[in-house]
């Protein structure tokens, strides 16, 4: 079957909170309401999303030989996506526990389990062979797979023809040099760059989100999709600047709202959209995906539906 996208990188379990005040204070229990137990990880997130807003998606990754594990395979063939990975003797899969508060802050404490071991030599890349788009995701989360391998994919990937993407996320290690350049090695072969504020500021030096953009499209990328939070989003191309205003909604749940929103932009670039109209649209799904409070995905209906009522 031939696929419009393919993601790479990680997947684990997340088990999300509902929104908090704030942390409970040490020596004491606080009581909620609810936990949602779902699918997690950066590539796993853009996988599901794109699937679900109705591209045939494959995901590659690296997961263990536990239960944990089974059951991930089972959610993302759930939400229709073609699973591809390889499984570790004596491995368990990622766990992440996430903190979503009413502020729309989260937190995190995880651990990475099998997607810390993956290495190029785990990925089918001949199966890239007739895919629309490549997107690469999680990073900073697999040690193997920091600078020349991610290259090696996205390479791969655009000599067979494919459109690239690339989301790193944040250097939870604290943006080291050598880390620094593991990613401009990587940028040359991305297409779409995405990317945030703060990790535009750590991996240029520039504090303005903008004239950041504009130096990381010296390294190759033909566009910065911008993540601007509570000031919706922008592309930054070398011919042109565009933005996209947010709606005032309700952050239920922000955990993998930046994923769903690089979902959404690829899946408008899909369709041969402008780029005001991507951007528009990838901040409508994300807007729809913070609002949830179960473990869905935003399908194409929700998401026009959305728009329809902020037009």
């Amino acid at each position: 079957m031939k696929m419009d996208v393919v993601s790479i990188g990680d997947l684990n379990i997340d088990l999300i909170s509902q929104p908090l005040d704030d942390f409970p204070r040490r020596e004491a229990s606080t009581i909620i309401d609810y936990y949602v137990l779902m699918i997690g990880g950066c590539a796993a997130n853009f996988a599901a999303a794109t699937s679900t807003l109705g591209l045939s998606t494959g995901f590659m990754g690296l997961l263990g030989d536990d239960a944990m594990s089974d059951w991930l395979v089972g959610e993302m063939e759930k939400q229709g996506v073609k699973v591809m990975v390889e499984r570790k003797e004596n491995t368990t899969c990622g766990i992440t526990l996430a903190f979503a508060f009413k502020s729309g802050e989260r937190s995190y404490l995880a651990t990475l389990g099998s997607n810390r071991e993956l290495r190029l030599e785990h990925l089918d890349l001949q199966a890239l062979e007739g895919v629309d788009h490549v997107h690469r995701s999680g990073y900073w989360w697999a040690d193997h797979m920091i600078g020349q391998p991610t290259a090696e994919v996205l390479r791969t990937a655009k000599e067979y023809g494919a459109q690239t993407s690339l989301d790193i996320g944040w250097d939870y290690t604290g943006w080291g040099q050598g880390r620094v350049e593991s990613v401009f090695l990587s940028l040359e072969y991305a297409d779409v760059f995405f990317v945030n504020r703060d990790e535009v500021e750590k991996l240029t030096g520039i504090s303005d989100p903008f004239r950041g953009a504009e130096r990381l499209l010296e390294r190759g990328p033909e566009m910065i999709a911008l993540h601007l939070g509570k000031s919706g989003s922008a592309v930054v191309t070398e011919s042109a600047t565009v933005r996209s205003q947010p709606h005032d909604v309700e952050a239920v749940n922000p955990t993998g709202t930046g994923d769903v929103f690089n979902a959404a932009f690829v899946y408008g670039l899909q369709q041969g959209w402008d780029l005001q109209r991507v951007a528009d649209f990838a901040v409508a799904t994300a807007e729809v995906h913070i609002q949830r409070t179960d473990r869905s995905f935003p399908t194409i209906e929700k998401v026009r539906r959305f728009i329809r009522e902020w037009s």
